[in-house]
């Protein structure tokens, strides 16, 4: 009787074996799920740096062309406008030579 419950425990340790070796994987592939997760984390978060920094790059571009551009309509118009004061004083200088005659 008493091999009996002997080979029983026996029996019962060896499943209880099995049992923690099962759980061993488990846990083992667990945490190479968790370091995937970690590098996968990482990378989205990399990504979102890289994405953050390209958005403020394009817009301090935008901003600097709309700049130039404002500051090149600027410098036209005044142009046109000076050539339209030229084109005026001349005009007058004619006639009043024209005048003078």
């Amino acid at each position: 009787m008493i091999q009996g419950r002997e080979g029983e425990i026996e029996k019962l340790r060896k499943e209880m074996e099995v049992m923690k070796e099962g759980q061993n994987d488990i846990k083992s592939k667990g945490d190479e799920i968790t370091l995937h997760i970690d590098k996968t984390s990482a990378n989205i978060n990399e990504q979102f740096v890289k994405k953050d920094k390209l958005r403020d790059d394009y817009f301090h571009a935008r901003y600097d062309y709309e700049v130039q551009r404002d500051f090149i309509y600027y410098v036209q118009s005044n142009q046109t406008k000076k050539d339209g004061i030229k084109e005026r004083e001349g005009d007058i200088k004619l006639e009043q030579d024209r005048r003078a005659q």
